[in-house]
């Protein structure tokens, strides 16, 4: 989700793309389901890495692809997801945090986002961090009870900028879910979800240095 703010853009990844409609008291919804999620009774995640190459204009993401797998194919579709943007012109490849669900039983319905629009707006994009060509990827974990409200957030792989990972968090306690359901009873979930922040900006010398960020021919 891209949302315009004067000459800057903020770009939000909060899901996967959209599955089906859904009535909620009458209003056909979009039902989008989380990058991740399961019971919260099943356990712990166990997380992975992966190396992505992608280009970009700063803004948006384009030819992304794994270059080293975290050696599990299901994972690895979130690496392109949860790697923090930067402008890159020529491919660039960055290593990122990727998630497997703990083993689970039963028939399970994940929770879906009911009001993507009210956590993504334009002027939660602190004017400081902007100012600062501050931007990344905040990855985040939330915990959704069976009313379908977030109980908790916490954040599992950080943009490198506090406030933004702040706000990342701060901004999830407005959202409304459809809850996860477990043999057709409500329950509560776990979710994993990205806040992906963008105004333009390219890889910060010290990420470039570190070797976080390297020109494809040099990974």
């Amino acid at each position: 989700m891209v949302i315009n703010r004067g000459s800057w853009v903020f770009a939000i990844l909060v899901a996967l793309p959209a599955i089906s409609p859904q009535s909620v008291f009458g209003k056909e919804i979009e039902k989008i389901a989380p990058m991740l999620s399961f019971p919260a009774s099943a356990g712990t995640v166990t997380a992975l890495q992966a190396k992505v190459a992608y280009v970009s204009d700063g803004y948006q993401m384009g030819g992304c692809k794994i270059v080293e797998t975290s050696g599990n194919e299901t994972a690895d579709v979130q690496a392109c997801k949860t790697v923090s943007i930067y402008k890159a012109l020529q491919p660039i490849v960055a290593t990122s945090s990727v998630w497997v669900s703990p083993e689970f039983e039963g028939n399970f319905t994940p929770p879906y986002l009911k009001n993507p629009e009210r956590v993504s707006r334009a002027y939660d994009y602190p004017s400081s961090s902007l100012r600062a060509d501050h931007q990344g990827s905040t990855s985040i974990k939330l915990v959704i009870n069976p009313a379908g409200d977030v109980t908790d957030c916490a954040v599992v792989q950080s943009s490198r900028y506090e406030r933004l990972d702040q706000v990342s968090c701060r901004v999830q306690f407005r959202s409304s879910y459809i809850p996860a359901e477990l043999d057709g009873e409500a329950i509560e979930s776990i979710i994993y979800t990205v806040m992906i922040w963008t105004a333009g900006a390219s890889p910060p010398k010290d990420i470039t240095n570190e070797g976080n960020f390297l020109p494809e021919d040099q990974s």
